[in-house]
């Protein structure tokens, strides 16, 4: 069937997530060093982890509890440019330390972003008539799922345009409105034996390439 609406891209960054009530970068990284948790073996990990973090800073950027923290772009700039060549930042911090340090972050950040968000109908019902108006496609440089919770408050199809499959490992039906996350999606995680991505709900797709 014809679509006469007129096409339409919506570009979306943390300023639309912030209408949600989640943090955007900058809030992101001045609570980056404090540990979340009350279970006890939670709160040791999560201590573990933010001693690490300023470890890193104090070393790497010079950085002191008085002064502002080193900004996230900074921080996986100095990571990836090292680990990712195989290089070393000073006798402290191998590749393998890096890459480590990497993934102390992303789980940090992820665990900041675990805090429910708030529904904010007016959000819901702009992107409801926006999509029932034009033929829409939104693209989302953020992690968080605020544009998929929406869409599925409203009933409105989205796809990821990503050759999606079903538990089955068969082609899915691409319907409804693309959303198309550049950096991927904190509610998803890649398997590299079987080359598919699983969200939390336990459905798969095939790899973002």
């Amino acid at each position: 069937m014809n679509d006469d609406r007129v096409p339409v891209a919506l570009f979306l960054g943390s300023g639309f997530s912030a209408g949600f009530g989640l943090p955007v970068s900058k809030e992101l990284q001045k609570r980056l060093l404090e540990p979340l948790g009350k279970a006890g073996d939670v709160i040791r990990r999560e201590e573990f982890i933010s001693k690490q973090l300023s470890r890193f800073w104090k070393v790497v950027f010079g950085w002191e509890p008085e002064r502002p923290v080193p900004s996230l772009e900074d921080h996986f700039t100095q990571i990836d440019l090292a680990a990712n060549s195989g290089h070393s930042l000073g006798p402290d911090y191998p590749p393998k330390k890096l890459r480590a340090l990497r993934r102390f972050t992303i789980h940090r950040i992820l665990k900041i972003l675990a805090d429910p968000p708030a529904v904010v109908k007016e959000i819901d019902f702009f992107l409801c008539r926006l999509n029932k108006a034009f033929r829409l496609s939104i693209v989302s440089t953020n992690w968080d799922p605020m544009v998929e919770q929406s869409f599925r408050r409203s009933k409105t199809e989205f796809h990821f345009g990503a050759g999606e499959v079903d538990k089955k490992g068969h082609p899915a039906e691409r319907r409804g409105t693309a959303v198309l996350k550049l950096h991927g999606s904190s509610d998803l995680a890649y398997c590299d034996c079987c080359k598919n991505w699983y969200a939390w709900g336990g459905w798969t797709r095939s790899p973002l390439t």
